[in-house]
């Protein structure tokens, strides 16, 4: 009895939640204020889903700049000038992306849904007051430690991870290469339409090749202004070989 109450219960759940988009919030952190309580948000973004599709929105935010020459420091961080989408339909596994360039530029990258064979640890905690269960995947090189809902039985996430039976609310790299900490959760009644941005299509391997080639040429300018002004700097990168596709 108790198994068919559950069972009608869960039901009563899916439907509702078919009805309606969960929208949740997630963000990037990047170290503490000054008042050594508040994290300062590196980026943020939104998850706009339903069974059927999701629409994962990337904010604009401001770049930063450390040039600490004295102590043979500097790194950059380009921020994100424009909003950014990916949209994905979880029946024809299509999943499209905007893609931002240098100068302005703008690409729209088609890619599939990719299934993660996700392991589930017996590791369970509570995030912004929901219970959540950690799954363990790798994808495209890179090791992720997700945390998801089984309250909420939609099986979505931010950025490409899916494939969990329920909403994923915390989700990192081993390295902390790639986070997203959750901010909160609600229900809305906005439905989930993919953008119609004019934008050329690509392949998401030509899209990733195209922004790092953009990336490099403008570190090497900046490489070589910083020789002629007299900075005895040298900057190396990855080889082609070893780039990990996303």
């Amino acid at each position: 009895m108790r198994h068919l109450i559950f069972t009608l219960a869960f039901v009563a759940l899916s439907i509702s939640l078919s009805a309606q988009t969960v929208e949740v919030k997630y963000f990037e952190p990047d170290g503490m204020e000054a008042d050594g309580r508040t994290i300062h948000k590196k980026a943020t973004y939104t998850l706009h889903t339903t069974p059927g599709r999701s629409l994962f929105l990337e904010h604009p935010s401001e770049g930063k700049v450390v040039d600490n020459f004295d102590e043979g420091e500097f790194s950059a961080d380009f921020g994100t000038p424009v909003e950014l989408w990916l949209y994905k339909d979880f029946k024809t596994r299509e999943l499209s992306y905007k893609v931002a360039l240098m100068y302005g530029k703008r690409l729209k990258a088609e890619d599939k849904i990719v299934p993660i064979q996700w392991q589930l640890t017996k590791n369970q905690r509570s995030i912004g007051g929901i219970p959540c269960q950690e799954a363990i995947g790798t994808f495209r090189g890179r090791t992720y430690h997700a945390w998801f809902t089984y309250t909420i039985p939609i099986s979505a996430g931010p950025w490409k991870l899916t494939g969990l039976p329920g909403l994923i609310l915390e989700a990192y790299d081993e390295e902390k290469f790639v986070v997203f900490l959750f901010d909160g959760l609600r229900k809305t009644n906005r439905p989930i339409i993919k953008p119609r941005e004019k934008l050329k299509t690509t392949d998401y391997r030509t899209a990733y090749d195209k922004v790092m080639d953009e990336y490099v040429k403008m570190v090497r300018f900046t490489e070589a202004k910083m020789k002629k002004e007299g900075f005895d700097v040298s900057v190396s990168f990855q080889q082609p070989y070893t780039r990990e596709l996303y």
